[in-house]
């Protein structure tokens, strides 16, 4: 096996190890997404407390009220637990773009080798086919010489 057919295929493994970092990549950014999601519906869910709490203060209504601030307080619960898994998640995210831009880094140089492989393949092939046009000259300039010394030879025999 050629040197040049071995880095193509590590290239092409480097190629499916960087499509792998890029779809954990992918994932990793869309769990992101759905958390930060889910934090702004528990905002959300906290703002509709306030509200909830500030009509039950208004109305006098002693349920409305409670209910209010348990749905803020739940909100609160909520959000603080979503931003430890999103401080997780944004560790997470930059360790895997890391990788893919590592991943990355090693498939360019890759292909950067198997370039250059080539272009040393290419010049050596060029070069065997240079020496082989040099010999096969070489040859019919010997030949040449040696059927003038043979019609010297028969000329020199004629003339005897």
């Amino acid at each position: 096996m050629s040197r040049a057919t071995r880095l193509r295929r590590l290239c092409e493994i480097r190629c499916v190890e960087e499509q792998i970092q890029a779809s954990l990549l992918e994932s990793a950014k869309v769990e992101l997404l759905q958390i930060d999601f889910a934090l702004e519906q528990a905002h959300t869910r906290k703002r509709t407390g306030q509200v909830l709490a500030k009509d039950g203060i208004r109305t006098g209504r002693a349920g409305d009220r409670v209910a209010g601030f348990e749905e803020v307080a739940c909100a609160t619960r909520i959000s603080q637990f979503l931003m430890t898994f999103r401080v997780r998640a944004e560790e997470h995210v930059g360790k895997l773009r890391e990788e893919y831009l590592r991943k990355r880094a090693e498939r360019c140089q890759m292909e950067n080798l198997l370039q250059k492989e080539a272009e040393r393949e290419l010049h050596a092939v060029q070069r065997r086919s240079q020496s082989a046009l040099d010999e096969w000259y070489r040859s019919l300039r010997y030949r040449g010489s040696l059927h003038a010394t043979e019609d010297e030879r028969s000329a020199e025999i004629k003339s005897t």
